[in-house]
Parts: C-alpha cells; sequence; structure tokens
C-alpha cells in the first residue's frame, strides 16, 4: 500500500511540474471561405474568380495562441480568358507566435495564392515569416496554366 501511494504521490507532482498537460482544450471551428473570391491583380492582362466547390475547412486555436488550419478545400478557378482549372488545396497551415509575438506561417501540403508575383499552385512547404518568404516543393504559375 505505502508503494502505490508513493507511485499516487510522484505521479501528480509530475503532473504538477507539467503545465502543458493542463493547457486548455483547443476550440474549432469552421473557417467558412466565402463562396466565391476574385484576383485582379495577381495575373498580368486577366481576373481570375475562384468558386470554393468544397469547404470543410476548420480553425483549431490552441490556448497559447497558435492555431492550425486544416480539412477538405477545393476550388475552380475560371479566368476571364475562359480557361479554368480544379483543384484540391486542403493544406494545412500553421500559424505560430513566437516570444515576440512575431507571426511565422508554416503552409504545408497542397494550397495557392499570389506568390513571387503570379498566382502559385504549391505542393510542398512555404513559410512566411517576419523577414520574408521561404519555399520548399513544386510550384505552377497558375496564372500560365489560365492565360
Amino acid at each position: 500500500m505505502r508503494r502505490l501511494s508513493v507511485l499516487f504521490g510522484t505521479v501528480v507532482l509530475v503532473a504538477l511540474a507539467t503545465p502543458t498537460a493542463f493547457a486548455a482544450r483547443p476550440t474549432i471551428t469552421p473557417v467558412n471561405n466565402p463562396p466565391d473570391q476574385t484576383f485582379t491583380d495577381v495575373c498580368p492582362s486577366f481576373e481570375v474568380n475562384v468558386h470554393y466547390d468544397v469547404d470543410r475547412e476548420k480553425v483549431i486555436a490552441f490556448s497559447n495562441g497558435d492555431f492550425l488550419i486544416t480539412g477538405t478545400l477545393k476550388a475552380t478557378l475560371t479566368a476571364t480568358t475562359g480557361k479554368s482549372i480544379s483543384i484540391n488545396v486542403s493544406g494545412p497551415a500553421r500559424f505560430v507566435f513566437d516570444a515576440n509575438g512575431d507571426l511565422t506561417i508554416y503552409a504545408a501540403g497542397a494550397g495557392f495564392g499570389p506568390l513571387g508575383g503570379t498566382l502559385a499552385l504549391g505542393h510542398g512547404l512555404v513559410i512566411i515569416g517576419a523577414t520574408g518568404i521561404e519555399t520548399h516543393g513544386n510550384f505552377v504559375d497558375l496564372c500560365a496554366v489560365l492565360a
């Protein structure tokens, strides 16, 4: 019985010494992207309309202020040129704040958006931080595809 009491006391002390074990549970909410979005100044001679065909993205917010966007996101991009393309851009993207309050975004997997003066579809990792943008992976110039 004494061993059990000592073991229980040790477990309690370890648990109390580890505050993350008692951190608040993350909150989960839907992103609710607008059904349509238009990029007007990304491709040089035309606009691109984005329609979100499937939007099951959610934001998971952690007690330390960091959050994660994950879930299914599929879109159809249609240019004023008449061309269109359907893409799966389900990410995920992680938003992390450092001790100074600076935000770093880690967009991994499949995603799209303005990048390097064009509209890009990426499969890899994009790191957006206080000092710039770093990319790893394969990226397609959607302006060239939709021209």
